[in-house]
């Protein structure tokens, strides 16, 4: 079991070493990015009127203010935390399970390929996507992939367009994602469209999504 602790600024997941002995990560995130052995992992709300200037010193400087081990890793959003989503699915069989955290800002949507600009407003799509299960270096990677698939599915289906191009949005300018393997259940080596294992990560990544939208706007998707 993961230990979640909602604070105001920040979504907490603890990854108990008896429980989860050998987790694994892969992450773009400010702090702990890259492969990781993490047992801490941070989505942290900054205050949206604080510009920060390196925010890799601002995240080492909010784990040691907190307390956190140094094997964390840490996102930041604009967002508030009390518009977290999160959604589980898991197979038939209970022998897959995955969980997704999402925070959505679509201030600063663009599409991929978009000219280079600065961000007329802040907005960022962070997910930490959980797995029951032990994902080799290539489902990792792999799994990187559908993420991203499914969060411009999700975009694409709801025709939300690039504030820079107009063409139809990819993601935003300061996406950060994790994706966890915490190391018990089946060894993973295929997380591609052909298998329940991907589908059920892009079915929990858009749900969590659509969750987080939904606390901040209700059916619509007004941006801030």
């Amino acid at each position: 079991m993961l230990f979640e602790e909602r604070r105001k600024d920040a979504l907490v997941i603890g990854i108990p070493e008896e429980a989860f002995p050998s987790p694994r990560a892969v992450s773009w995130a400010v702090y702990g990015g890259g492969f990781s052995i993490p047992r801490i992992i941070v989505n942290h709300s900054i205050n949206v009127n604080e510009w920060i200037e390196d925010g890799a010193a601002y995240a080492a400087s909010f784990v040691r203010q907190r307390g956190f081990p140094k094997e964390s890793v840490v996102m930041m959003t604009a967002v508030e935390q009390r518009f977290q989503g999160s959604v589980d699915r898991h197979s038939n069989d209970d022998r897959f399970a995955v969980r997704t955290y999402a925070t959505v800002g679509l201030g600063n949507v663009l599409a991929a390929g978009d000219p280079v600009a600065i961000a007329p407003k802040f907005g960022t799509i962070n997910l930490i996507v959980a797995i029951a299960g032990t994902l080799s270096d290539e489902a990792f990677l792999e799994c990187i992939a559908i993420v991203t698939e499914a969060k411009a599915r999700f975009l694409f289906e709801r025709r939300v367009l690039s504030g820079i191009s107009g063409a139809m949005a990819t993601g935003t300018g300061t996406d950060c994602v994790t994706i966890l393997s915490l190391g018990v259940g089946d060894a993973i080596v295929n997380v591609g469209k052909h298998t329940m294992e991907g589908s059920l990560i892009a079915l929990s990544v858009m749900d969590a999504i659509a969750e987080s939208l939904a606390l901040r706007h209700g059916a619509s998707l007004l941006t801030k």
